[in-house]
């Protein structure tokens, strides 16, 4: 029993031992100081250039290259020095070249195997960027693939590195997207006159509008207008005028959004530059839909469009710069405008003295107002004097709600008006008001539907013929 006792004791001895060794060890060593910190590895910059050194940047795909100068305060693509690049784009780039980190380094472009390289997407790199600068030896970068949505792989001479994926943006745009978008300028504050023309195949005539500032005082301000304090153009201060193809006033309203979608216009994006006759006709550009012209204090500019596609945007150039833009039609009301939405009538009716006869017909009704030596009749009864005039002037001057390229599927008309002038040598115009929902209905004007109306437009029409005939007031669309 004792010899199986020492050595019991024995052990317990040396673990007591060697636990008080190790505590005095532990308890004897200097703690950190406070602040201090466990050393890190920093992140390597891949590039650290500043604007003045850097002379060229290439950037090549498997599908296109460009090469892009520094001027200094601006950039410039090779062979399109006149092309006006989007400056936020181009100071993008310049960030990237002044400060350029890397997640992790990953080893020797050398060393790798050939499935290392295609892993990494280095055997066919996606982008190659090639800087060049100022009295220095040539920097390439290659760009492979994306590990994850954060990070890509990415070459620098004979090393590779994990680089965050979107520190590496401004080497991923295209040639096209380098270009700016901006189409057209902004309108002048203060502006002593101006004009706009709209034409193009889808307006039958040319719409023409003029304005210039107000001669009364602005209530508002006290003041005599414009003021040059302010920093958006004042419409409230101007007046407009429709000056073709009729004269008359233009509301506000109609003129504003006109006129501030010609100006300050940015596109989507750049569909081609130096655009040849062919890729113009494919585009609808060697025959505009849709076209305008601007003067403002002597200074102005034109512009085309093509037709509406199928994703709802059209292609527009300002034909000072070899640039087709891509924009959303509803972003440019200008591109349909007709004189007669603007104008907020329909049919100008103009001077009642001109008319020989007006018929108006319904599937159930039928009206014929016939003009002679100053007398009017309605289904041959005389009408008191002045009573056609109102009627014609202001019931037959129907207000459209907006334009339309959609086809009637009922060509059966809600009503019929057909004017015959005194002047026989002027067409017969007509007016056909056809269903289209419960609420509008498609204007026909001389058999060619344009516009969207109020569906109550034929009622009343009705409803007033018939009023005449019972002496009654006229009710005003």
């Amino acid at each position: 029993m004792k010899k199986q006792l020492f050595p019991l004791l024995f052990s317990l001895c040396l673990v007591v031992l060697l636990g008080s060794l190790l505590f005095y060890m532990l308890t004897s060593l200097p703690l950190p100081s406070s602040g201090e910190q466990e050393p890190q590895t920093a992140a390597p910059v891949l590039l650290q250039l500043s604007g003045s050194q850097v002379n060229t940047i290439s950037i090549a795909t498997p599908h296109q290259s460009f090469l892009l100068s520094n001027l200094g305060d601006s950039l410039s693509i090779e062979g399109w020095e006149e092309i006006p690049l989007d400056p936020q784009r181009c100071q993008e780039l310049m960030d990237t070249l002044a400060y350029l980190p890397a997640v992790r380094p990953l080893g020797r472009l050398n060393s790798l195997s050939s499935e290392q390289l295609k892993l990494y997407g280095l055997d066919f790199p996606s982008h190659i960027i090639q800087i060049s600068p100022v009295a220095a030896a040539k920097i390439t970068l290659q760009i492979g693939f994306s590990t994850n949505e954060k990070e890509t792989f990415v070459a620098l001479g004979e090393s590779v590195f994990s680089v965050l994926t979107q520190n590496l943006t401004p080497f991923l745009y295209s040639k096209n997207q380098f270009v700016s978008c901006d189409i057209t300028p902004s309108l002048p504050v203060s502006l002593e006159s101006g004009a706009v023309s709209l034409g193009g195949s889808v307006r039958p005539k040319t719409v023409s509008i003029a304005f210039s500032p107000q001669n009364q005082e602005d209530a508002s301000f006290g003041e005599k207008t414009p003021s040059p304090n302010k920093t958006a153009f004042p419409f409230s201060q101007y007046q407009f005028s429709l000056t073709a193809p009729v004269k008359t006033n233009l509301p506000t309203d109609s003129a504003r959004p006109i006129i501030s979608s010609l100006y300050n216009l940015t596109a989507d994006k750049v569909a081609l530059v130096h655009p040849t006759s062919s890729q113009l006709r494919q585009l609808g550009l060697n025959a505009p839909y849709a076209t305008a012209r601007t003067n403002v204090d002597g200074q102005g500019f034109s512009l085309i469009a093509s037709p509406v596609g199928s994703n709802g945007s059209v292609y527009v150039m300002n034909q000072s710069v070899p640039i087709v833009y891509q924009v959303q039609a509803e972003n440019i009301p200008w591109l349909t405008a007709q004189y007669e939405v603007l104008s907020k009538a329909a049919f100008f009716t103009g001077n009642p003295q001109d008319v020989r006869q007006v018929q108006i017909t319904s599937p159930n009704l039928s009206y014929t107002f016939y003009l002679w030596k100053g007398e009017t009749t309605c289904n041959g009864q005389l009408l008191p004097q002045g009573k056609f005039d109102e009627f014609y002037t202001k019931v037959l001057s129907i207000p459209p709600a907006s334009y339309t390229w959609e086809t009637p599927v009922e060509t059966t008309p809600l009503v019929t008006v057909q004017i015959t002038y005194t002047d026989s040598s002027r067409p017969t115009d007509t007016l056909a008001l056809l269903p289209y929902t419960a609420k509008e209905a498609f204007l026909s004007f001389n058999e060619e539907v344009r516009f969207v109306v109020s569906r109550a437009c034929a009622q009343n029409i009705l409803d007033n013929c018939q009023n005449i005939l019972d002496r009654k007031p006229l009710k005003i669309q």
